[in-house]
């Protein structure tokens, strides 16, 4: 009796698989190994290669408030000169256009969209000759002030979001974005009403401690993280030495432990749209990188490889909603490739 090494059956099983798929049978590819599956995680920002920051001591930081339309100051929280702790509350204020602002940004985004899509669907028409001139230009008019009026409101939205602002039943209540000493830039009565752009408060941060580091010009980032932290960044140099520039980090917060003077090493992160997926499951085609997709009828899909952090991957490609094999995945590529994979 001939004993075979449980090596040589899984290989004669492999070739075996491999023949019926040639010979035009149907194969199904988990019946051979036994694969895994894990969905595409969709990210809005990758990670760069790490560079070293140091810690340095920032000037003065001093946030002002103005809003873009008229508001009436309905009850204040504290008094000007005091102290305040980030997050504390400062100011009611109330309004019919603070109040509508959801619901317009709502609205704006609506009519941007439509206004953009008008001009992407009727463009062929337009070049045939079936819209007029006038009318497409009109169209582009439409479209511009949409997308114009849509950042305004966005802009007003980020600027409540700064200042952590929370809807109470009556307006918006503020609140410090950072800790420091907060000054009314005009004397508070309740029902007091303050025109768009009027300057209403300030606070004023000192004793910050923020991050400086240096990338190459082709690097534009969005944050950096460090130890479980992640900081936005929010300044860079004019000046350029050998192709790189100097950025800044926001201020550290508690939860960012750092000491002056201290070196770090830090991962700037990029902002655009990619996917993440376990390293594993990378494969090389003849001409790209790719991935096994769809675990009922799996497929190569040929990806861009962005980045690579730890046991992920970053990389842009046809995957939205999709599964993506995480294991025995050279395998799988070569029964694939074995029966004329899809693509």
């Amino acid at each position: 009796m001939v004993k075979i090494a449980p090596h040589q059956l899984l290989k004669n099983a492999c070739v075996v698989s491999l023949f019926f798929g040639l010979n035009g049978l149907s194969v199904n590819a988990a019946e051979v190994w036994n694969y895994q599956w894990q969905a595409a995680i969709e990210v809005d920002s990758v990670p760069m290669l790490p560079v070293a920051a140091d810690v340095i001591a920032a000037s003065q930081k001093q946030l002002s408030l103005a809003l873009a339309y008229p508001v009436t100051v309905s009850q204040w929280f504290v008094q000007s000169g005091e102290q305040v702790n980030v997050g504390q509350p400062l100011v009611l204020l109330s309004g019919p256009e603070l109040l509508s602002l959801n619901e317009r940004l709502d609205i704006a985004e609506h009519h941007a969209d439509a206004a953009a899509r008008r001009l992407t669907d009727n463009r062929q028409r337009y070049e045939q000759g079936d819209i007029t001139r006038e009318m497409w230009l009109e169209w582009q008019h439409q479209a511009h002030q949409t997308e114009l009026e849509l950042k305004a409101l966005q802009q007003q939205s980020a600027v409540l979001k700064k200042w952590q602002a929370k809807t109470d039943d009556s307006g918006f209540i503020l609140a410090a974005p950072v800790s420091g000493s907060v000054s009314f830039n005009q004397q508070l009565v309740a029902g007091r009403q303050l025109n768009a752009a009027e300057q209403l408060l300030t606070v004023a941060s000192s004793d910050k401690l923020q991050l400086e580091f240096m990338l190459p010009l082709t690097v534009n980032p969005a944050a950096i993280s460090f130890a479980g932290c992640e900081l936005e960044v929010i300044w860079h140099s004019q000046q350029v030495n050998l192709q790189r520039r100097i950025w800044r980090s926001d201020y550290l917060t508690a939860d960012c432990q750092a000491s002056m003077g201290e070196k770090l090493v830090v991962q700037p992160r990029v902002a655009v749209s990619a996917y993440k997926v376990s390293r594993k499951s990378l494969i090389q085609t003849e001409t790209s990188d790719g991935v096994i997709a769809n675990s009922d009828k799996p497929v190569i899909v040929d990806v861009k490889v962005l980045a690579r952090e730890g046991d992920w991957i970053y990389v842009q490609g046809d995957l939205a909603g999709r599964l993506i094999a995480t294991a025995d995945v050279a395998a799988l590529k070569g029964h694939l490739m074995g029966l004329g994979a899809e693509q």
